[in-house]
């Protein structure tokens, strides 16, 4: 078993704070969904307090090296402010990086950002596009949103 996978298992069997010195060794060395498992952690406090910071820091790494995931987090981050300042506009940017390389939970947030005007004009029409095309995927919480704006 390599050592990300090591590490892996550690979340996986309640022991986060063993996994996360190793996602930090193999994000040195420049293992992209190790950059994504060290912020991830950061983000939520997984095994570390949460630090948002360093969170959007492995996160920018990841997204620059192309992880769908990290380019996700990314729109979250400047969503919400965390590391650094809330930026709608990047924030859907973000979401639509991801989107395009087939990551169905920024499918669905671009589809709220187009319900809510977050960081783009307000358009139901969009939004349902987006929605289905999230729903498409698998993506649960977009068939929710489509639901209620059909029937609105």
């Amino acid at each position: 078993m390599d050592e990300f996978s090591v590490a892996d298992n550690y979340l996986d069997t309640g022991k986060p704070e063993k996994a996360v010195p190793i996602f930090l060794k193999l994000a040195k060395q420049g293992m992209v969904a190790a950059m994504h498992s060290y912020a991830h952690c950061h983000l939520y406090g997984i095994g570390v307090a949460k630090n948002y910071d360093i969170a959007f820091h492995w996160f920018s790494q990841a997204a620059s090296r192309g992880c769908p995931q990290a380019m996700y987090h990314l729109g979250l981050c400047n969503a919400e402010g965390y590391g650094t300042s809330k930026n709608p506009e990047l924030a859907l940017e973000w979401y639509k990086k991801s989107s395009a390389k087939g990551d169905s939970d920024s499918e669905y947030r671009v589809g709220l950002c187009y319900e809510r005007g977050f960081g783009v004009q307000a358009d139901s029409g969009k939004a349902v596009e987006w929605y289905r095309q999230a729903e498409a995927h698998g993506q649960e919480d977009a068939r929710e949103r489509l639901r209620e704006l059909v029937r609105t």
